[in-house]
């Protein structure tokens, strides 16, 4: 057998690979997904918890994103573009999907609930109601001032803030994208 010789890792190698996992590897589209269910409601009651629990965390990379840009701020351009470009897309994508299915299901939307603690950049998604009425309220419904419970005003200033209405903006935007594809 012979002795296949260690290729040498270059910066330039990785940055490559990670360009490659984007063309090849793109957001899966929501109109290419067969979300064709048999039994919706034993579906429902068996996993309703856990795809809502999964479109939740998906829908969080936003979050994960920021934070990682926050916590490593000297990350090369690799870095970055891998979080932003490549893995939050096909993320967010996927919690799309998720939060699609679970509509299909009969259960609610997951919804985000942006909240500051100590001026960390934070989002919470809405509890579910565990309900199959579509109807029903969600545990964290917003109170008649249009504010999501318990939120506190960010004692950070600048990025909090900002990131919190790019969360909501972007929420809402690739829920309409996805709707009218």
């Amino acid at each position: 057998m012979a002795i296949v010789p260690r290729q040498h890792i270059t910066q330039q190698k990785i940055a490559e690979h990670v360009q490659r996992l984007g063309e090849l590897y793109p957001p899966i589209r929501l109109d290419s997904v067969d979300r064709t269910i048999k039994r919706p409601w034993l579906v429902a009651k068996k996993f309703g918890h856990v795809i809502d629990y999964l479109a939740r965390v998906e829908l969080e990379v936003d979050r994960n994103v920021l934070e990682l840009l926050v916590l490593l701020p000297d990350a090369d351009d690799t870095n970055k573009t891998f979080y932003a470009d490549v893995w939050q897309p096909q993320e967010i994508q996927h919690g799309l999907i998720l939060d699609r299915l679970q509509q299909d299901l009969g259960r609610t939307a997951a919804e985000p609930i942006p909240q500051a603690e100590s001026g960390a950049i934070c989002c919470r998604w809405a509890k579910p109601n565990n309900s199959l009425d579509p109807s029903a309220p969600t545990i964290a419904s917003n109170p008649t001032s249009g504010q999501p419970p318990n939120q506190t005003t960010p004692s950070a200033t600048g990025m909090a803030t900002t990131a919190k209405e790019m969360r909501w903006k972007r929420l809402e935007a690739m829920r309409t994208a996805a709707v009218s594809r």
